[in-house]
This record gives structure tokens, sequence and C-alpha cells, in this order.
């Protein structure tokens, strides 16, 4: 998800918390004091400000532990640590999540290559090429879907952000 964000250049930033945070050394889930706002299994955060574990992941699980919460994400090498970060809850709307399906199957069915096409006796294949003569790739596939979500600026203006402890 975060190669398709960053290549549209939007976010969907539903709200942002600055707090402590604790990375467990499972590599996968970090805990959280509790506060006003939820989160949601399967909703993608984006975590900024600790220098190794920034990203943006999908929530796969949460753990409520009384006065804090245990969140488990879909990472697998998130760094063990304590941090003041940023946590930003993402909204991304279903439409861009099922284009993020169609764009993972679309890659593991065409893998990268540098040849565009290929022959072997009397067997040859060649690739579809964009206009620059390049094999096709996700952006070429899916740029008119997406190019509806596609924003300008990083639009963080007017953005809640809850400063927590």
């Amino acid at each position: 998800m975060e190669e398709i964000l960053n290549y549209l250049n939007n976010y969907f930033y539903s709200y942002a918390l600055v707090t402590d945070v604790t990375f467990e050394e499972d590599g996968n889930s970090f805990t959280i004091s509790k506060f006003k706002k939820n989160f949601y299994k399967g909703q993608y955060i984006k975590i900024e400000e600790t220098t190794i574990n920034d990203g943006i992941f999908k929530i796969i699980s949460i753990r409520d532990n009384g006065d804090s919460i245990t969140i488990t994400t879909d990472s697998t090498d998130l760094v063990e640590g304590n941090f003041r970060c940023l946590i930003l809850a993402l909204a991304v709307p279903r439409a861009v999540i099922k284009l993020k399906e169609a764009i993972e199957e679309f890659k593991t069915k065409n893998k990268p290559s540098v040849y565009t096409s290929e022959s072997f006796g009397n067997y040859s294949r060649s690739w579809a090429t964009n206009s620059k003569g390049a094999i096709l790739t996700w952006k070429d596939v899916f740029k008119e879907d997406l190019n509806q979500y596609r924003c300008m600026f990083d639009d963080r203006e007017g953005l809640e952000v809850i400063k927590w402890l």
C-alpha cells in the first residue's frame, strides 16, 4: 500500500496522534497509551518521526491492555525501542484497497524484465510496451483508475492532531 499511496501523493489522512510508542521485540507490534480515538483492524496507519520504523502499515489486530493498547501490524521488521512519534490514521477508500489487490495480482503475473520479446526456435513471445517502449508496469496499466485519487500536494492542513502525554 505504501508504494501506491506514495505514487498518488495521497494518504487519506483521518487524524494524527503524537505520542510515546514502545515498539515490541516481535518486529510487528507496538504499544501506546489509550486515547479517545479508535484504531480499527484492517485500517492503514502511517508512522513518522521514529527514524527507523517509519512507513505505512496495515493493522492486523488490536489488544486492549487496560490503560494502553497494543497494535499488531503487517510488518515483520519493526525495530524494538521507545520513540516519541507521529501516528497518522488513514482512511483509505475501499476502491483504492481493491485496486491494490488488483495491482498485486498484476505484479505477480507480470514479473519485470529487461526484454520486450523473446524467441526460441518456433516459440516467440512479446510483452506489451508503453509509449516509451518499455514493458508495461502496474503504473501504466492502472493509471486511469488511480488518477482520480492523485493529489498535487500532501494535504495535512486541517488535520486533527492529538498530542497525547
